[in-house]
């Protein structure tokens, strides 16, 4: 490899000093260093700035300017030379995408003038891709659908955004398209996510997945990425099984009989909840719901998250929440505040027993300081464990009760339940609904002994003498 400063033949009589990397067939490529000088004053040979000035006739203080120039264009000139000489032996290997742009990069960031516009560095770096992609509308639309996509999934995006900054400030890295490696970027990015950050795997494995729905639009543009991401087995969207939990209708029961004539605050909540639990909304759905939302006995309401309209028919007991208030609704509520007064009213309901399940805790170090983050907040996260239940209900408590008792019920088609819920098939909503083995057993025995009549059984066999 070979790395040569000269100047082009110009009619200027400045002239800029251009750089030629060259390593035989596999690159050959001339930039400009962002450096000028006059022609005669360029040493060809030693390609830099003279000893000696040929300058005649000029006072000593022009001299001493043009001499100090000379040591600073001369010193800079060098250095790059080792720059550049050690990034094109760090990148060549990683088979990056070296070109003529690659080099006037180089140059800008040891000139510390990387300029990162979106119509440079928006081309060549995740981040700054990613920062472009969310800021132009026309961007945020759902390729298989067409559809805007919604502002919760941009709120995911966002928190991905966050996060690999934050992990590019860990690793002390800006990471190109190129180096989107499985061996390198994704192995790091796990590690920083499991140990760093304390994530827990479904977390992370979301973070991986909308990585790689990035990873393929920026593919979609004819971008230079690594193609790692769309091999089998490379970037897998780590998870582990969920411990959310459900109540069932005895338990509703419980929380829908709990007499809170004397606390407006919780009885607002626990009528909330009993809408949530009997129509399977989520929160940003069944918060918004008003007496327009009926129609012949029917609720109808587009979902926020999905754009989808669906019908439901009204719960005995939603309906005496809505006689109670003369048709009303309860009041609007904050989610955040929903969660919190939520546990109180289960509590009251000596919900109580002891489950296994997932919580939010405050993080904390080994000498059990709390841990904060940057604006000082508390640091909170997933943890598994053995908790009261009234501990772990929260909104989404609603939206897994009400599919786990409806499936238990066997009074309405699978098919119906799965356009309620939204799964689009019979394993993610297997999955998603919360039935123990135990429960499972007692559904089968409750099969055998109502379906199965004695004209369908064999006959017992008899016991040889």
């Amino acid at each position: 490899m070979k790395i040569k400063f000269f100047l082009y033949d110009t009619e200027n009589d400045l002239k800029k000093i251009f750089v030629r990397l060259r390593d035989g067939r596999r690159f050959d490529k001339v930039a400009w260093t962002e450096k000028q000088t006059l022609k005669k004053l360029w040493n060809p040979n030693k390609e830099e700035i003279r000893d000696k000035t040929i300058i005649q006739n000029n006072g000593d203080n022009v001299t001493q300017t043009i001499n100090d120039s000379r040591e600073q264009t001369n010193s800079f000139l060098a250095d790059l030379r080792t720059y550049l000489t050690a990034r094109y032996n760090d990148d060549f290997p990683k088979s990056l995408t070296l070109d003529k742009n690659w080099l006037r990069e180089q140059i800008k960031a040891y000139s510390n003038r990387v300029d990162f516009t979106e119509s440079t560095s928006s081309k060549y770096y995740l981040t700054e891709w990613i920062q472009a992609y969310l800021s132009e509308k026309k961007n945020l639309i759902n390729s298989k659908t067409g559809k805007p996509l919604s502002q919760q999934t941009i709120k995911s995006y966002k928190s991905n955004l966050a996060k690999l900054k934050k992990f590019e400030s860990y690793q002390k890295k800006h990471y190109r398209f190129e180096e989107l490696t499985h061996n390198d970027f994704y192995k790091d990015f796990i590690h920083w996510c499991r140990n760093c950050e304390n994530l827990n795997d479904n977390t992370t494995g979301k973070a991986v997945t909308i990585l790689k729905t990035f990873f393929g639009l920026i593919k979609d543009e004819d971008l230079p990425i690594c193609l790692d991401f769309e091999k089998k087995n490379k970037f897998v969207g780590v998870s582990e099984s969920t411990s959310d939990i459900y109540l069932n209708e005895d338990e509703i029961n419980k929380i829908f009989n709990l007499d809170l004539s004397n606390n407006l605050r919780l009885d607002n909540v626990r009528d909330r909840f009993i809408i949530g639990l009997w129509t399977g909304l989520r929160i940003s759905d069944f918060k918004r719901l008003d007496t327009e939302n009926i129609k012949k006995g029917v609720i109808t309401i587009e979902t926020q998250k999905t754009k989808k309209k669906v019908s439901i028919g009204i719960h005995p007991q939603l309906k005496a929440v809505l006689d109670k208030r003369d048709g009303e609704f309860p009041p609007e509520i904050s989610d955040q505040k929903f969660n919190e007064y939520v546990k109180e009213v289960v509590e009251l309901a000596q919900i109580t027993n002891k489950v296994t399940a997932s919580k939010m805790v405050k993080l904390s170090d080994k000498n059990g300081n709390i841990l904060k983050d940057e604006k000082g907040n508390n640091i909170f996260r997933k943890v598994k464990g053995i908790y009261p239940k009234y501990e772990v209900v929260s909104s989404h408590t609603c939206r897994r009760s009400f599919c786990t008792n409806l499936y238990k019920s066997k009074k309405l088609p699978l098919s119906i339940l799965m356009s309620l819920s939204g799964h689009s098939s019979e394993t993610q909503f297997i999955e998603y609904i919360k039935i123990s083995t135990e429960e499972n057993a007692a559904l089968m025995n409750d099969y055998f002994n109502h379906n199965l009549s004695g004209d369908n059984l064999i006959a017992p066999l008899q016991i040889a003498n």
